[in-house]
């Protein structure tokens, strides 16, 4: 890969993480309501006019959407996210904080798409290709599971073993067809 070829690269991702953010900065904008009002309204009672417009102030909310978005876009570019509307801390801190959480459902849509992206290579591919990826998938969505107690744990290594089985039959031969099917000729 050339200088050219990842200059390239690198202005496409630019183009595509701004079209994205200018995206759902659009549909935060145009969400109904009024952040500062739905900020400070506690339990049905309005706050006060004064209240609210110094809010919008506080928040900028007053100006232009354009200038809004140029303000936000330079506070992720200098790492300064702000701070959370209902807590309070900065916004850093808080994703910080649910790091583990992210992670976790990261790492379960990663094994989703994989396990998807082998399902359809197994479906064109047939024969022990098909088997091979049909064992390895049964395999890795059974072990991914979060939080789990004693209960769910016995489920899961009930699970599991039923999957092995299932899968060694996969692999030796044209399946469970084989063992249970008595109209099929060996």
């Amino acid at each position: 890969m050339d200088e050219k070829e990842i200059f390239r690269r690198v202005m496409q991702i630019t183009v595509i993480l701004l079209g994205v953010s200018l995206f759902s900065f659009c549909l935060t904008f145009l969400s109904p309501g009024d952040t500062a009002e739905m900020m400070l309204t506690d339990s049905g009672n309005r706050p006060s006019p004064e209240r609210l417009q110094a809010v919008r102030d506080e928040m900028d909310l007053n100006i232009p959407f354009l200038m809004q978005y140029s303000s936000w876009l330079s506070g992720v570019v200098r790492d300064d996210l702000d701070h959370t509307l209902s807590s309070k801390q900065p916004v850093s801190t808080t994703i910080l904080n649910h790091r583990p959480a992210t992670v976790t459902l990261s790492m379960v849509a990663v094994v989703w798409a994989a396990g998807t992206l082998l399902g359809a290579l197994a479906g064109f591919a047939g024969g022990i290709i098909d088997s091979l990826i049909m064992c390895i998938s049964d395999i890795a969505i059974s072990l991914v599971t979060a939080d789990m107690d004693i209960g769910t744990t016995m489920l899961e290594l009930a699970r599991l073993a039923i999957l092995i089985v299932v899968s060694a039959f996969n692999l030796l031969g044209e399946g469970l067809g084989d063992i249970l099917d008595p109209q099929k000729d060996n």
